[in-house]
């Protein structure tokens, strides 16, 4: 069920997760989209300006996370495929 309506969390007319919350779902996914960068922030750590970091982040969240996320989770093509998300 969805945190805010009775209605259970669908993407695209399909139920994601029947028995977790929307929000609680949100957070978690959002949570593995701000933990990738910040372990990768301790290999160039006083190495880069700040707003190109935050340029980087961006771009890693948009170009690379999100789509690979995507192939995975929720049924995409690497899922068909039987890949597993070990996260």
């Amino acid at each position: 069920q969805n945190v805010y309506s009775s209605q259970e969390l669908m993407i695209n007319g399909e139920v994601v997760v029947a028995e977790i919350p929307g929000l609680l779902f949100a957070a978690y996914q959002g949570m593995f989209a701000v933990i990738t960068p910040a372990l990768m922030t301790g290999c160039f750590a006083d190495r880069f300006r700040f707003k190109p970091y935050l340029l980087f982040i961006a771009l890693w969240l948009v170009v690379v996370y999100a789509p690979w996320c995507h192939w995975v989770w929720g049924g995409g093509f690497l899922a068909e495929w039987g890949v597993k998300d070990f996260a």
